[in-house]
């Protein structure tokens, strides 16, 4: 209730007791001003009392392993989730509780429904009693599950800790899991001096391409001679002695153009086979989506025209059955009419036959009522005949089938009764 309507109510009820007590103060004769203050009246205040949430009530602690336990072959009771998690290269099972009344916790549940498998990213408790304690692989990427020594080793964990904590929930920890496996270092392999068969270390080799070693061409000229081709080299730029020079270079060049267009060409078409890959993939991923879709449209539909056929037939069957019925209960009904017909004609010869033979003799009387039908009127006994009401003469049967009247031939034709 808000500050406003509070206020209002107050003044409501303050209202009415003021008059109250002015009526009373007229009725028996004592100061009303007076008994209003004393009552404090004039001064009524509303109290705001803010309302006091009740606490939450605490959350019953679950026992859970205080520290990480491996596959032991045996999952855990309660209500644990029997999803996996991966839990430092070990695929253990998932310590948090179940979610209503499936068999995984929220996370776990999650990643089924999202994988469309129904089963959690990394396996469930199931799948790892398939396989040995060690022999379990990631569904993910593949990798084999560690040895829990290797998880100690690195968390510093003792043993004695570890197996008192994995006694609480009644497992024993398997010996497989003690024994260290050797883990491969990350990155390129250190390059190191290697050791020649006489022990002797060889000097490091240095990358890239080894430099070119320098022709010394030995020759038995004089040094006369060579005196004169080194002046003669001097004066003429273009002398043999630089020829060598000048035809190394570009072709040193050209090699390492051809090899970087080489190198080019290659990532090129590393990079268009990748392409071609990733696009291959996605348009095969489309296509797998796409005739899921329609495998799906294909099966609803086909669900939806097979209830609705199967209404149909329902209704069908229904309403036949109601066909037949209602027409069992229309001959029926004619049976029962010309048997009352028959009756009611043999009854009627035989009293004819009494009045005539005794004119004194009681007649059956017949109880009818009035019946209307077209604008006219009858008299309509319990058999549903009925009589013409001035000459009490049978003029036909009513059929509450048709809701028309069937004439009936109660005293035969005229053919009949000049034969008799």
């Amino acid at each position: 209730m808000n500050v406003s309507t509070k206020k209002s109510l107050a003044m409501v009820a303050t209202d009415f007791s003021v008059s109250v007590v002015r009526a009373l103060g007229s009725m028996y004769g004592f100061d009303s001003d007076e008994a209003i203050r004393e009552l404090g009246l004039e001064r009524v205040t509303v109290n705001e009392s803010k309302s006091v949430k009740s606490p939450k009530p605490a959350k019953e602690a679950r026992n859970v392993p205080t520290m990480v336990i491996p596959w032991t072959g045996t999952p855990f009771g309660g209500d644990f989730c029997h999803g996996l998690r991966l839990n430092h290269g070990l695929h253990t099972q998932c310590t948090m509780s179940m979610k209503g009344s499936g068999i995984y916790c929220k996370t776990c549940q999650n990643q089924s429904d999202k994988n469309g498998s129904g089963i959690p990213t990394y396996g469930n408790i199931e799948k790892r009693m398939e396989s040995d304690v060690m022999e379990y692989r990631d569904p993910k990427d593949g990798k084999q599950t560690v040895p829990f020594a290797n998880v100690m080793e690195r968390l510093g964990l003792t043993r004695e800790g570890v197996e008192t904590e994995a006694c609480r929930f009644g497992m024993t920890i398997p010996e497989e899991h003690y024994v260290l496996r050797a883990t491969a270092k990350r990155g390129r392999p250190s390059s190191k001096p290697s050791a020649d068969s006489d022990g002797s270390d060889t000097a490091q080799k240095k990358r890239g391409r080894p430099k070119k070693e320098k022709k010394v061409i030995e020759s038995n000229v004089g040094d006369d001679l060579i005196a004169s081709l080194v002046a003669a080299s001097q004066k003429v730029e273009e002398e043999t002695s630089v020829e060598p020079e000048v035809i190394v270079v570009p072709k040193k060049a050209k090699r390492s153009s051809e090899e970087m267009a080489a190198k080019a060409s290659k990532k090129a078409a590393d990079a268009v086979l990748k392409e071609t890959a990733r696009a291959e993939k996605k348009a095969a991923e489309e296509h797998a989506k796409a005739e899921k879709k329609a495998a799906d449209a294909v099966l609803k539909e086909t669900a939806r025209a097979e209830k609705k056929a199967a209404e149909e037939h329902a209704k069908a069957e229904k309403k036949t059955a109601e066909f037949v019925a209602e027409k069992e209960a229309m001959v029926a009904m004619k049976s029962e009419i010309e048997e009352a017909m028959e009756i009611k004609s043999l009854g009627y010869d035989s009293e004819t036959e009494d009045s005539e033979s005794d004119s004194e003799s009681d007649s059956e009387e017949v109880k009818v009522v009035k019946f209307e039908y077209g604008g006219k009127s009858y008299l309509k006994d319990g058999e549903n005949m009925l009589y013409d009401p001035a000459s009490s003469e049978c003029v036909g049967c009513w059929n509450p089938i048709t809701e028309k009247i069937d004439e009936v031939d109660l005293f035969g034709s005229d053919e009949e009764s000049d034969e008799e």
